[in-house]
């Protein structure tokens, strides 16, 4: 299943995906929506009690960088599709989406 359309890229029932990015836009220069640019930077944060379990992704597009925050309910999901993210720096956002994630546990990428 690809990881845009898996039931676990989910926060409080809500999809995670595609990304909402944020960062600098004007009028000329709108915020990016969805599957674009590269992926730069992967920074997972560790869960605890007061904070939900998220990781934060840095992209490039048109030459700005813009950030987003996947957020999870699955710890063990969370945690494994951060690795795998760290595999793709360097890639196009839309190959992440394009992932094939089996439904089961463990990723196996």
């Amino acid at each position: 299943m690809e990881l845009r359309n898996h039931p676990k890229m989910r926060r409080c029932g809500s999809p995670n995906w595609p990304p909402e990015w944020a960062g600098t836009y004007s009028n000329e220069n709108p915020l990016p929506y969805g599957e674009v640019g590269t992926l730069k930077r992967v920074e997972p944060k560790s869960a605890n009690t007061l904070l939900p379990t998220r990781c934060h992704l840095v992209m490039e597009y048109r030459g700005q960088e813009y950030v987003t925050t996947l957020y999870f309910d699955d710890l063990d999901f969370y945690q494994e599709v951060c690795k795998a993210l760290q595999a793709f720096v360097g890639q196009p956002i839309s190959a992440i989406g394009s992932l094939d994630i089996p439904e089961t546990p463990s990723l196996k990428l």
